[in-house]
């Protein structure tokens, strides 16, 4: 070999080998590319169980604590005038004072307590606005998730497991974050941007926990998703008289008029997700039922706004594609349908 190419390497008395090229990496799998197509339009999964959690794989932890903003005083006289029966509860923060001096530190937003004191007067004067119009709101008690905790669990029927420590909050003091967060959410904060390992740091505004449920019913044709669009609130009602698990029964007589036809074993809940278009975090389920829907079901179905399209074929697909569907919803149908079967 010459001497430059000895310096160069442009040639080699050593015979050359055969490297094996890298194994390419492994294509996304469905669920994977629908939760990045989500996670671009506003909607994060924090966790994604496989196959899903079964009904007692989720755990309700009661905190014992509360999260409330009052009504500005000066202002409570003004809406008495139009909604004499309303309430609301005293400035209230998870450490059981009304200072909210815990809050801040936690969530890293030093200024929030000056905030909450400027959406506080703004959310009032909407209130008030619309009780003045007929339209008083109800500030109805609300659940909060204080913290959640996903983690395998031995002995659990899949595998996985979910602790949700919740915490008592109302629609006033939900408005006030909502309208926080909006302010937040024009400057680009980092929280837009939280997984599982960093939500809970924000707590103050998941102060509204959804349920969106699809049921799934047998028919001559094969088995059919009902839409409903049921992005309904956990409230507290809802909970179980053993305060450990959600009742479900009352929910879906609630959300979806259904009081029978189904049983909790049919039960199958999948996504926890993070909503940053108002910074709301939800769970998605299905729910089986035993007996096909009546031709009367059907039509109330379709006359609420809801849909029955076959899981086969492209009917789902053709649906989705109508953009008809709220986000959350189509959201839940896209995730739930990508699962392997």
């Amino acid at each position: 070999m010459g001497f430059f190419q000895k310096l160069f390497g442009g040639g080699s008395d050593t015979p050359k080998q055969n490297v094996p090229a890298a194994a390419p990496a492994p294509a996304a799998t469905a669920l994977e590319q629908v939760k990045g197509s989500w996670q671009k339009k506003g909607i994060t999964s924090l966790t994604a169980p496989l196959p899903y959690y079964a009904l007692t794989d989720i755990k309700v932890a009661h905190s014992n604590t509360k999260l409330f903003v009052d009504f500005p005083q000066a202002s409570k006289a003004v809406i008495k005038r139009f909604a004499p029966t309303l309430t609301f509860n005293p400035d209230t923060s998870f450490d059981g004072f009304g200072y909210y001096s815990d809050i801040p530190m936690r969530s890293g937003i030093i200024d929030l307590v000056e905030l909450m004191n400027a959406h506080r007067q703004k959310v009032a004067n909407a209130w008030i606005a619309a009780a003045e119009s007929g339209q008083a709101p109800a500030n109805e008690l609300r659940l909060g998730a204080l913290h959640y905790n996903p983690f395998p669990a031995a002995g659990s029927q899949t595998g996985n497991s979910l602790q949700v420590q919740i915490y008592e909050t109302d629609d006033f003091t939900n408005d006030v974050f909502r309208s926080i967060y909006a302010e937040l959410r024009l400057k680009g904060h980092e929280m837009m941007q939280a997984t599982i390992d960093e939500v809970n740091r924000y707590n103050c505004f998941l102060n509204r926990l959804t349920l969106t449920a699809l049921l799934i019913a047998p028919s001559a044709q094969g088995d059919q998703f009902v839409i409903a669009g049921t992005d309904v609130p956990l409230a507290i009602d809802l909970l179980g008289s053993d305060q450990k698990h959600f009742d479900l029964t009352r929910w879906f007589a609630q959300a979806a008029s259904l009081t029978d036809g189904w049983t909790p074993s049919a039960i199958r809940f999948y996504d926890l997700f993070l909503n940053t278009a108002a910074y709301t975090t939800g769970i998605t389920a299905t729910v089986r039922l035993n007996q096909p829907l009546s031709d009367q079901a059907v039509a109330q179905i379709g006359a609420k706004g809801g849909h029955v399209v076959s899981l086969s074929g492209t009917a789902v697909a053709d649906l989705l594609a109508q953009g008809t569907l709220d986000p959350v919803t189509a959201y839940a149908v896209e995730m739930i349908k990508a699962r392997p079967a």
